[in-house]
């Protein structure tokens, strides 16, 4: 159940960062045209961008949260999930 957890919580935090990169991101990183979602329902249009990033902010502490169980063993699963929050692409 904690990596079923995680694997959804961080899938939505990855979601949502990928909406913030189409607003925020550069498009020599991310590869995108800048702003292609304007017109498009996303946690970015619906939230607005505040609320979306402390929500992927959340997702993320939740899902280390749920490796907790696993100790040390988790470690590389924390570093994804801090990562998703991080990336520029």
């Amino acid at each position: 159940q904690a990596l079923k957890n995680y694997a959804r919580n961080i899938g939505l935090a990855y979601q949502i960062r990928d909406d913030i990169l189409d607003f925020e991101g550069k498009r020599e990183l991310t590869g995108k045209d800048e702003r292609k979602d304007r017109n498009r329902v996303t946690f970015v249009t619906v939230l607005g961008m505040e609320k979306a990033k402390q929500l992927a902010a959340e997702l993320v502490k939740s899902s280390v949260y749920n490796l907790k169980i696993f100790g040390t063993r988790g470690k590389i699963l924390r570093e994804l999930a801090e990562y998703i929050v991080e990336r520029e692409n």
